[in-house]
């Protein structure tokens, strides 16, 4: 057997979508990400990384509504290759991230209590996001995480 992990630190590009299969598995997909700086005095130069990043399972539901953009996490999990179709015909391939850890890595973007508490309401969602989402529902963390899915 072989196993290949990546680990990536960066930031979310966009807010984390929460979608749900068929099965009823909430599915959460989020961009992310991951600079690193190479050369130095004049030759230095930052290149970014990009990745598509999901992760399967209770776990996304319940830590979705604070995967925004520009929060800084940390992600260990594996390589999924995909091959798809684009609008011209043409067949893409892409390599995606399957998550099976994320933690939160601090800085990023500010917490509600750094903006002075603003009451903002979030925006309502877009139209073509009401028709792939459940409407969320709120409920007590203990229906939602057993103390096996904890990770400490």
């Amino acid at each position: 057997m072989s196993l290949a992990i990546i680990h990536l630190y960066g930031n979310l590009g966009r807010d984390a979508e929460l979608r749900y299969a068929q099965s009823g598995m909430p599915v959460l997909h989020f961009t992310m990400a991951c600079s690193s700086v190479q050369g130095t005095g004049e030759q230095r130069r930052e290149h970014t990384d990009w990745f598509n990043v999901s992760l399967f399972g209770r776990r996304g539901e319940a830590i979705a509504q604070y995967l925004l953009k520009g929060t800084r996490v940390a992600v260990v999990g594996r390589f999924q290759h995909r091959t798809f179709t684009r609008q011209d015909g043409t067949v893409g391939c892409a390599l995606d991230v399957i998550a099976s850890e994320i933690d939160f890595a601090g800085g990023g973007r500010p917490t509600a209590e750094a903006a002075d508490e603003e009451d903002t309401a979030p925006a309502p969602p877009r139209a073509e996001e009401t028709t792939r989402r459940r409407p969320r529902q709120v409920r007590p963390v203990e229906e939602v995480l057993a103390d096996e899915d904890v990770p400490f």
